[in-house]
């Protein structure tokens, strides 16, 4: 297997949106529930100010972990099939090992 620059960039990116607490509460909010939210519902559901939500998704959707839509005048944020599907083989797995 041959390893690019460029994916040693994305895999950065990837270790750099996973470094914080809050984008791990993120991600593993967004795992388990299934429906699109948009800022406002995000920050009452998971307890953190917008400002600092709005910083936290963008670099989750940077990463690739988190997609976003536009819907009027809000953007909804959601796990598409794939990045659940990769949040449940690695991220909840992960969070089983660490109880151990």
């Amino acid at each position: 297997m041959k390893i690019t620059e460029q994916d040693i960039k994305n895999l950065s990116l990837l270790f750099k949106a996973l470094s914080h607490k809050d984008r791990v509460k993120i991600l593993l909010f967004l795992t388990v529930n299934q429906e699109k939210n948009n800022l406002r519902e995000l920050s009452r559901k998971i307890k953190i100010k917008p400002a600092m939500l709005s910083n936290h998704l963008k670099e989750l959707v940077i990463a690739g972990l988190v997609s976003r839509e536009r819907e009027r005048n809000s953007v909804l944020y959601y796990m598409d099939e794939i990045q659940k599907e990769w949040a449940e083989s690695i991220l909840l797995p992960a969070v089983e090992f660490t109880k151990q």
